[in-house]
């Protein structure tokens, strides 16, 4: 009677598809099967990426940011996040560990400063 209530009232669609979409959007998004446990309550299970591929994208995040950097030593946080798709904060941790690893530096104020990559 709940699921015939659900139904009526566009709430829910079908029963037992949500298991087979989710499984096919994390296989096309590359991530790990999710692990199924019955034991008392039904429980599912979702495994993270590998922390070497996070560790990855990070490098690939602070190459991008040095690359638009070169293109344009005056660019903003703010256009860097919009162009890698990230948000400000996490281009801010980036660009800090970018500085204190000499990398990158700030010449003169945050409003017409610009950036300089070091040798």
């Amino acid at each position: 009677m709940i699921f015939g209530l659900f139904q009526r009232i566009h709430l829910i669609k079908k029963v037992g598809l949500g298991i087979l979409r989710m499984e096919e959007l994390m296989l096309g998004s590359n991530l790990p099967s999710p692990i199924y446990q019955k034991e008392g309550m039904f429980t599912v299970i979702f495994k993270r990426p590998v922390a070497a591929v996070v560790e990855e994208s990070m490098e690939k995040t602070s190459e991008k940011i040095l690359r638009l950097i070169e293109k344009n030593n005056a660019i903003t946080i703010l256009e860097l996040a919009k162009m890698i798709g990230l948000t400000t904060r996490a281009i801010e941790k980036q660009i800090y560990k970018l500085q204190n690893e000499n990398i990158l530096e700030r010449i003169g104020s945050d409003k017409s400063g610009n950036w300089r990559i070091l040798p």
